[in-house]
């Protein structure tokens, strides 16, 4: 019985050394900085981030063949330091256009895979803030409100008539809360970071 008590304790130690682990793994968060400014900001590990590489234009003296490209990955913040960042890497896109052409392509990677990159490459970073994700859903199921649900509602089963009145009651501030929404959404959607090595 004792044996048997003390491999519990064992395992449940064993569990909640692993989970702080994790916790603390998950806690560590790393220093960016505002756009043109010394502001710094912290994004916490595991953050879904898009990383902007600088953009490579190609002139040899005749504007057709000028090549301007846009190479954005996306991925999980994994680490930072004075030479590169490190994602777990998600999708990765790719933009290759001059006056006469283009050329656009998205992989999704499906396999976990870490990259990293030279910090003097990266042009910004953009994630996307917790108050855009939060009024993107209130915009979304206000606007769900206004297409599905005050129709549904305005609908007189036993006799099948439609009671407008009921309807822009509900659709009115449904309409308005999903334009609130939605216009707070694109205010607070993402923000850029830039890294200033400490050097």
């Amino acid at each position: 019985m004792i044996k048997y008590t003390f491999s519990i304790l064992t395992v449940l130690l064993l569990l909640s050394k692993i989970s702080v682990g994790q916790t603390s793994d998950l806690r560590t968060k790393y220093r960016f900085y505002k756009l043109n400014s010394n502001r710094p900001h912290y994004l916490k590990k595991g953050k879904s981030i898009d990383v902007y590489i600088i953009d490579s234009v190609e002139n040899s003296g005749n504007e057709f063949y000028v090549f301007k490209t846009k190479h954005i990955f996306e991925g999980g913040l994994r680490e930072l330091n004075d030479t590169f960042l490190t994602i777990d890497i998600y999708s990765e896109y790719l933009s290759v256009a001059n006056k006469d052409s283009s050329f656009n392509q998205t992989i999704d990677f499906v396999v976990d895979r870490q990259v990293s990159f030279p910090i003097d490459r990266i042009k910004h970073i953009q994630y996307e803030t917790t108050a855009g994700g939060v009024f993107g859903v209130i915009a979304g199921l206000s606007l769900f409100s206004t297409i599905f649900i005050a129709p549904l509602a305005s609908i007189n089963y036993s006799n099948g008539k439609f009671d407008t009145e009921r309807f822009i009651a509900i659709a009115k501030p449904s309409l308005i809360g999903s334009l609130v929404g939605l216009t707070l959404y694109y205010s607070f959607e993402t923000r850029q970071l830039q890294i200033k090595p400490n050097r």
